[in-house]
């Protein structure tokens, strides 16, 4: 992690935490007139699957939560599909006042299972933003791969040259693991990501 990273991560967290984005976008807004959020969700499925609902890299968001969230912003914003956004700038036309579009990262099955009848359900248009170099190969996300291994190895004790030990005896151990090791891997260019598998 950089210096500006170490700094500007917990300084974020706070910002968060205080409210102190959310007074901020306010203020925005009154003196811009509008601005838009794009919510980016990545898992959308129940928690029944113990890899997934102890992996904070891949942990889903519960189907019911969700659809109370698009309950929410259905009845408060209007919601743009993102090509919609494309063409208001494009075309230079002023936002709406409270506008919102709705994307997923990494195109896991469960945006189609889960996601995809609540975002019908509520009439929502979203964007899947899909690692198309992992299209029709079967292979996982390489932070899937690792929790993956290390949710279910049954190595107590993991020695990574260059990645460090980790201590593997509790579910708390393998999710430090799990996270120092996609945080480490992160910073790395993904042809040398491949070393570690």
């Amino acid at each position: 992690m950089s210096f500006m990273q170490k700094i500007i991560t917990p300084i974020a967290t706070i910002a968060n935490h205080t409210l102190f984005l959310d007074v901020y976008s306010f203020y925005r807004r009154k003196k811009t007139g509008s601005q838009i959020a794009i919510l980016m969700y990545h898992r959308i499925a129940p928690e029944n699957d113990s890899w997934l609902k102890n992996n904070r890299s891949t942990k889903p968001l519960n189907p019911k939560i969700f659809d109370a969230q698009l309950s929410y912003i259905s009845k408060n914003y209007e919601i743009l599909s993102l090509e919609k956004l494309t063409q208001y700038i494009r075309e230079r036309k002023p936002l709406p006042k409270k506008a919102i579009v709705v994307t997923f990262d990494d195109g896991y099955k469960d945006n189609y299972l889960y996601a995809y009848p609540i975002l019908k359900k509520y009439n929502i248009p979203s964007t899947v933003f899909l690692p198309t170099g992992h299209i029709g190969t079967g292979k996982l996300l390489w932070w899937d791969e690792i929790a993956y291994y290390i949710h279910y190895t049954s190595l107590d004790n993991l020695k990574l040259d260059n990645l460090g030990t980790y201590v593997l005896n509790s579910s708390q151990e393998r999710l430090y693991a799990i996270d120092k090791i996609c945080e480490e891997l992160a910073h790395i260019p993904e042809e040398k990501k491949e070393l570690y598998n």
